[in-house]
């Protein structure tokens, strides 16, 4: 059936996730932190809000960016538990919302590092290529060290260490979603940790194969993991729209369990209320982009099962 996702978190996180989401044929719920704390003491409104949830199977609740706090996420699960009498899949861990020690580290610098990392349940890790951001707000994806000056020097094999250190600590910590460190250069240290959707994530949403807000809605949904990396604009590109039979997809997410994880470069979009959708892939020639295509459709139409 239908999976709902109910999104705890900022405003403007939510038009990117809500399309992300109903793209892959879930429902998507978005409230901002005062909203959750209203519809908490507001049983009734929140009747009202959710609808026919118990339509909805299984039911998702995420924050999706630091704005919930860890005691507000935990009262919101339980009084929607409450409300649609059945349990619910808690995919954020409260302690990833817990406010941090402030670092005055970097606040002089000229430049500072991004990681964004995401996790799904399964402990698949995605990460893109890591951002110098500069003090007059410019970003630049870090490729390799020719591409900078002598200030950069040895950042390859630090920001190396780091995001391994990084990854063993959030697979022990069970990270479900996206982090963004920090790093200051200086002090070879992560200096700062935003959880979740935010706008130093915003880049990646036409420079990757798949971007952080995407990415986001499947480590909730626990699909498999986009490729994350800079798109290489000399792939053959395919794109394709086409009107689904009837029947031919009773569980809408399925498909992506075997398409997302034969071919992380491909997506798949509905439309129109799931009747018709769109498959996009990149890959290395005209003849592979053709085979994927085929396969892809005749999937998503039952063929290949």
């Amino acid at each position: 059936m239908q999976p709902l996702i109910i999104a705890l978190g900022r405003s403007d996180n939510h038009a990117l996730l809500a399309r992300h989401a109903r793209a892959m044929g879930v429902e998507y719920f978005g409230c901002e932190s005062f909203e959750v704390a209203e519809l908490t003491r507001d049983i009734p409104a929140l009747r009202v809000r959710l609808g026919s949830v118990a339509d909805f199977r299984p039911v998702i609740l995420a924050a999706i960016d630091e704005s919930v706090s860890p005691s507000l996420l935990r009262t919101f699960a339980q009084t929607v538990e409450g409300v649609i009498g059945a349990a619910i899949s808690l995919r954020t861990d409260p302690k990833f919302l817990e406010p941090k020690e402030a670092h005055n580290s970097g606040l002089d610098r000229d430049f500072l590092y991004l990681l964004s990392i995401a996790r799904s349940p399964h402990g698949q890790i995605s990460i893109w290529p890591a951002i110098r951001i500069d003090r007059d707000g410019s970003a630049q994806p870090i490729v390799d060290e020719r591409s900078f000056t002598h200030d950069d020097a040895g950042v390859i094999d630090l920001l190396h260490e780091i995001t391994t250190s990084i990854i063993d600590r959030q697979s022990q910590d069970g990270l479900v979603g996206l982090m963004n460190y920090v790093v200051d250069p200086i002090e070879k240290k992560v200096v700062r940790q935003v959880f979740g959707a935010a706008s130093i994530t915003f880049w990646s949403e036409s420079a990757c194969y798949t971007s952080a807000t995407e990415q986001l809605i499947r480590s909730i949904l626990d699909l498999p993991l986009g490729d994350a990396q800079l798109i290489d604009f000399e792939e053959f590109f395919m794109s394709e729209e086409f009107e689904l039979p009837d029947g031919a997809i009773s569980d809408p997410i399925r498909p992506f369990l075997h398409l997302f994880a034969r071919n992380p470069r491909l997506k798949v979009s509905y439309l129109d209320d799931r009747r018709r959708c769109t498959i996009s892939l990149y890959a290395s020639s005209e003849d592979e982009g053709l085979s994927e295509m085929a396969h892809s459709r005749d999937f998503m139409f039952g063929i290949d099962e």
